[in-house]
């Protein structure tokens, strides 16, 4: 059994941990047992395809043809984001092509029967030329490496690392707060606690001016109405961090008694300084309600009360 000190332990958490399988480790969260999931099993978080013929870095027409179908859309999913989300969730394994071994004059002949002999001379001549395989004996090293290696979309799979919370956070207590760069002390505290959710998700912190340049559009936020819907707010946020929001979806619960545990945050409606007994400022809190952020007093928790909820849900549309 893998034993961890979990800093919060409302969030899953990633231990600095090697298995016997050189597996990246994944610990779930209150588990006793701490079960665990290889982040680079492929068949659990992306959709697979193989090379048809094996050694071949050419797909074949079959394995074309079942990827087209893929990316093909029904009638009702025509949208581009949602395409989009499909590609960027598709690996593909094959070997590097700059290998000399796939360009003899033998397997030149059988993939081109009326290829000349003199074309097969200068391809095979070129192909060791550009080897990149070759006495590269840092990879040859690893048992059981060979060149056939599995390829994903980069935005794809590091937003699956920070879908799972694998990567290295931002430092909550480097957030910028109200009454400091340009921003007003007084008025967008929810707007900033939605900010402070967007920033968590991402695990990146926004500058002051992403910040500024947010509360001066009024779809995010005006002083006559205060904060916009947190969907479009948080979207926007997410945005701007870098993450693909074109498959979440962000809804929320407002004004409940309870925080629920199966949200991804909570915004916690607190009294203020002055009237404590009157709900009048906002907190970003975690999924259980604890208190995580505060916009005014950073990582301080200087006790406000609690009048009330708002669950935020953050999730991968089905």
């Amino acid at each position: 059994m893998i034993t961890a000190k979990f800093e919060n332990s409302n969030k899953n958490t990633y231990l600095n941990f090697t298995s016997p399988e050189q597996e990246v480790i994944y610990v779930l969260k209150n588990d006793e047992n701490v079960k665990t999931i290889n982040l680079l099993k492929w068949e659990n978080f992306f959709t697979q395809f193989a090379a048809g013929n094996e050694g071949n870095i050419i797909c074949d027409q079959d394995q074309r043809k079942e990827i087209e179908t893929h990316l093909k859309p029904d009638e009702e999913q025509t949208h581009t984001a949602v395409i989009k989300a499909q590609r960027r969730k598709i690996v593909c394994r094959h070997p590097l092509e700059f290998d000399q071994t796939f360009y003899t004059k033998d397997m030149l002949g059988e993939r081109n029967p009326s290829m000349t002999e003199e074309d097969k001379t200068r391809i095979e001549a070129k192909a060791k030329l550009l080897d990149m395989w070759e006495g590269i004996k840092v990879l040859k090293d690893f048992e059981g490496t060979e060149n056939n290696f599995w390829f994903a979309h980069p935005i794809g799979f590091i937003s699956h690392l920070a879908r799972m919370g694998a990567l290295e956070k931002a430092n909550i207590a480097d957030r910028i707060l109200m009454g400091t760069n340009g921003i007003s002390g007084d008025g967008p505290c929810l707007a900033m606690a939605y900010f402070g959710i967007a920033q968590t998700y991402a695990g990146r912190n926004l500058t002051a001016e992403q910040i500024n340049t947010m509360l001066a559009d009024p779809n995010i936020y005006t002083e006559e109405y205060g904060a916009r819907a947190p969907r479009i707010v948080i979207a926007r946020a997410l945005n701007i961090l870098g993450v693909d929001t074109s498959n979440l979806s962000i809804t929320f619960e407002r004004d409940v008694p309870t925080a629920d545990p199966n949200s991804f945050a909570t915004i916690r409606h607190v009294g203020t300084r002055a009237t404590p007994e009157i709900a009048g400022h906002f907190q970003q809190g975690t999924n259980t309600g604890a208190f995580l952020w505060d916009p005014i007093d950073g990582i301080e928790d200087i006790g406000r009360r609690v009048h009330s909820y708002r669950n935020i849900y953050i999730e991968e549309k089905e």
